[in-house]
C-alpha cells in the first residue's frame, strides 16, 4: 500500500489532526510545567539570599542607628 502524500487518506488525515492534538497539548503541559519551575527556582533563589544575606529591605535604613 503506497502512501502519497498528495492524496492523503481520511485515516492520513485524522492521524495527522491527532498527532497535532497531541503535540499541542503536550507543548501546553510543557509551558506550564517551565513556568511553574520559573516560579519555584525564583522562590528558592529568593529564600537562599535571604538566608545568606538577610531579608531584602524595602526602605531606606536609619542612619542614627
Amino acid at each position: 500500500m503506497s502512501h502519497d502524500l498528495r492524496h492523503p487518506t481520511d485515516s492520513t488525515l485524522a492521524a495527522l489532526r491527532s498527532y497535532r492534538r497531541r503535540q499541542q497539548a503536550q507543548n501546553r503541559r510543557l509551558a506550564d510545567l517551565r513556568d511553574r519551575l520559573a516560579l519555584v527556582v525564583a522562590e528558592r533563589r529568593t529564600a537562599w539570599l535571604d538566608m545568606l544575606y538577610g531579608p531584602e529591605e524595602t526602605e531606606e535604613p536609619d542612619d542614627d542607628e
